[in-house]
């Protein structure tokens, strides 16, 4: 209990640091754009290293922006997904209802062939091969 309860405490502080963290890296790579342009009269050895560093920087910002957008974008299709499992498990209990609906069905009916042939009366008293099938049939239902 104490480990889930530890695990859902990281999980909120995850939540809590990672898009402050994105919001501070895009920050400084905006305060990094700024100094690279206002510093435009670099030589070409210090812009070589300048936009070097720049590509590092640029990595990592856009790393940081791609969770903090993704997450958002994710969230609303973790969410779409949750309500079609939440439907998807709704049909599935109604089509257990009505499967269990029919089983009982089928049962009485069964019952109904059963107890006809064994009276012989009506239509059931026959010889036919497809009635002592269906008689067959029946029983191995009820025997279920």
């Amino acid at each position: 209990m104490a480990a889930a309860q530890e695990e859902k405490l990281a999980g909120t502080l995850k939540d809590a640091v990672a898009p402050l963290l994105g919001v501070l890296i895009l920050a400084a790579f905006a305060v990094f754009i700024i100094f690279m342009l206002s510093n435009l009269d670099f030589g070409e050895v210090k812009w070589a290293r300048a936009t070097y560093l720049f590509a590092g920087v640029e990595a990592v910002a856009f790393a940081a922006a791609g969770y903090f957008f993704g997450a958002q974008v994710q969230r609303g299709k973790v969410e779409e997904a949750k309500t079609e499992a939440r439907s998807a498990g709704q049909v599935k209990e109604a089509a257990e209802a009505t499967a269990r609906s029919e089983r009982r069905a089928s049962k009485v009916l069964a019952e109904g062939v059963v107890t006809n042939a064994t009276r012989g009366g009506g239509l059931m008293g026959t010889d036919d091969p497809a009635t002592e099938a269906l008689v067959a049939q029946a029983k191995a239902l009820l025997a279920d």
